[in-house]
């Protein structure tokens, strides 16, 4: 057994707090890893300290602390002063000295304390943005000021020089596809990464003659995923041309109106639906077409003209949607993530702007921003699609449940997906990610949306101005609604005018020798 030398703290295992811990582990050898649930941050904040000072074992050939600034390394070491000679790493994914609070009285003194004392015992003080890093020292002296009297001084001389920036890593695999950037804990390392022999024995099968069976069953697979595409493709074709039939055969229009509806037909971003009439109120014409009743009554010519994009939309390879081009919503469920399978609809929303938000369902994220533009959106009768992601915890803002039912013929996707795999998925069918923090030091989620090909909008604050250009960033949120209604008018836009962003500067395999020299001993 190898001598596990590096002692891993994470008090708050959750989002990216367990991204980079679950990343660290698996790279980094002779780990032994010590976590506490992601819930009730305040007490994890507060309490942690005492309970690992019991459970961290006595007994160790520790060299190396790393642990979050969710942990009062203060407490800890006093506790266990048998950790005191270790090479002691803090990680701040975030500070409490700038942290957003509705009323500064409501501000909790302790918390910014703590982290400042952190700071103090700590060898190697590591943060995840510039933003970060100065935030925190440029506010300890206005901070200490909330002390009535007896104010200690120059604390930040002596914490800066420990300090240094090592952005956050994102962590992809080669092909970039969300299968395969999916890491499930049923394939993860034991933390002890005690797997020399397993890893052996799969590189030993990995090079056996089944290998070139299975590379041309891959590539028998690739072939065919690529003539669905084409067909796909042709799909829509039909349909744009069907959809400008409509709007030439119109009758009773001036000359003004049909240029004006063409005009439309060309920038609006509105989603066309095809309602699909239960199989009671089919009747069947013919092989390839069939007459859709209502009340018993036939259908008029541009009702049949639907029925014709439906047929064509209906023989889509095997059913499937085609490069999310066709999206299968339900009409009349309260539920958005139910299927009514008596009403659905056709939702092409490669004509519609699909928009992602992707963050904690927490006040400092501002959702009362976001939904507030999208009531705006939606009032202005705008067609897009809504995904809202990301994780809930105890008190979750009353807004939600309200967007949820205002909002409910735009959504797409509602709530934490627990596969990395679905969210990935999410990523790639997305068009513009949006943020609206009040609070962040980096933002995983909007540089993992910007990765598979997001268009970023962001508020001009915090980290953001660091990370993303100019033409990402909004000043104002009727700033924000003004560029949303643009996209939903111009969908097309968002893809033919993606920012240059080099996420290759935040990605491990750029990053990993810092964050391995960290825990150097020599």
């Amino acid at each position: 057994m190898s001598m596990l030398d590096k002692l891993i703290i994470e008090p708050f295992y959750g989002g990216s707090h367990k991204q980079l811990i679950d990343l660290i582990c698996r790279e980094v050898s002779d780990c032994q890893l010590f976590t506490l649930p992601a819930k009730k941050w305040h007490w994890k904040a507060r309490t942690s300290s005492l309970y690992l000072s019991q459970v961290i074992p006595v007994s160790h050939e520790y060299k190396v602390l790393f642990a979050s600034s969710v942990l009062n390394l203060s407490e800890l070491v006093a506790l266990r002063p048998d950790l005191l000679p270790l090479k002691k790493i803090i990680y701040f994914h975030e500070n409490q000295l700038v942290y957003p609070v509705r009323k500064q009285q409501n501000r909790d003194f302790q918390y910014g304390y703590n982290q400042i004392l952190t700071c103090l015992v700590a060898d190697v003080i590591i943060f995840n943005s510039k933003y970060n890093m100065e935030s925190f020292l440029t506010s300890i002296n206005s901070f200490l000021k909330l002390i009535p009297d007896h104010r200690p001084k120059k604390l930040e001389e002596k914490i800066r020089p420990k300090c240094k920036v090592i952005y956050f890593p994102l962590k992809f695999t080669d092909n970039l596809s969300p299968q395969s950037t999916a890491v499930e804990d049923s394939q993860r390392k034991d933390v002890t990464n005690e797997t020399t022999m397993l890893n052996s024995e799969i590189t030993n099968e990995t090079t056996s003659p089944n290998c070139d069976l299975i590379v041309n069953e891959c590539e028998d697979l690739i072939k065919m995923d690529r003539a669905e595409e084409t067909n796909c493709d042709l799909i829509a074709d039909e349909c744009e041309d069907l959809i400008k039939m409509e709007v030439a055969e119109e009758t009773g229009r001036s000359e003004t109106e049909n240029i004006i509806a063409k005009e439309s037909m060309t920038h609006r971003s509105e989603v066309q639906e095809i309602s699909i009439i239960p199989q009671a109120n089919i009747k069947e014409t013919n092989k390839d077409s069939f007459i859709l009743k209502d009340d018993n009554k036939e259908l008029n010519p541009s009702d049949l003209k639907r029925q014709k994009l439906d047929s064509i939309v209906s023989i889509s390879p095997g059913d499937k949607q085609c490069n999310d081009s066709i999206h299968l919503s339900s009409n009349h469920s309260n539920d958005v993530n139910s299927t009514d399978q008596s009403v659905l609809s056709y939702k092409m929303h490669s004509k519609g702007l699909h928009i992602l938000w992707a963050h904690r369902w927490e006040h400092d994220k501002d959702p009362d921003t976001l939904f507030k533009v999208l009531y705006q959106l939606d009032e202005a009768g705008l067609s897009f699609n809504l995904s809202v992601l990301g994780e809930m915890f105890t008190d979750v803002p009353d807004i939600f449940s309200e967007a949820k039912e205002k909002l409910s013929s735009h959504i797409i996707n509602w709530g934490y997906l627990e596969s990395k795999e679905d969210y990935y998925k999410v990523l790639q069918q997305a068009d513009v990610t949006v943020s609206t923090a009040l609070h962040e030091f980096f933002g995983v989620a909007m540089l993992e949306a910007t990765f598979y090909g997001c268009y970023p909008l962001c508020p001009n604050r915090l980290v953001y101005p660091e990370i993303f250009p100019a033409s990402c960033l909004y000043n104002t949120p009727n700033q924000l609604y003004k560029q949303l209604r643009n996209f939903c008018r111009n969908p097309h836009l968002v893809k033919t005018k993606l920012p240059k962003i080099d996420v290759r500067k935040f990605l491990w395999e750029n990053l990993k020798e810092e964050f391995m020299s960290l825990f150097c001993t020599n």
